[in-house]
């Protein structure tokens, strides 16, 4: 083989993982938002506490019914529980975050106020 026609199959394979790339990152991107909506919106159903299973499960039932019947068998319930659950860990871990730069901030307004 020529190394024009090797470079050119590289080219091609490189342009074929790349959009793989780009419409794995768009797909996930607008399944996390759709978790998210369907995390606040199960918020919003079930108030008072100890509900925290109810939620999960009621969030797990929503986004199992958005699936196709025919990609069912590919995405099982587990799957979409962990999907859940890595979002909300997500969701939890960047609350967790703004939270903290809050409190710093907060607390070196109250140190400077002090001196």
């Amino acid at each position: 083989m020529e190394i024009a026609v090797i470079m050119n199959v590289l080219e091609i394979l490189l342009y074929i993982v790349l959009g793989g790339l780009a419409l794995w990152f768009k797909t996930n991107s607008k399944i996390n938002n759709a978790v998210n909506g369907l995390i606040a919106k199960a918020e919003e159903e079930f108030t008072g506490f100890k509900q925290g299973n109810e939620k999960f499960q009621a969030v797990v039932n929503w986004l199992y019914e958005l699936v196709p019947a025919f990609l069912k068998p590919f995405f099982p319930k587990k799957f979409v529980e962990a999907l859940i659950q890595n979002a909300f860990e997500q969701s939890a871990a960047y609350a967790k975050q703004q939270l903290d730069k809050i409190v710093d901030k907060t607390v070196k307004t109250d140190d400077k106020s002090i001196e």
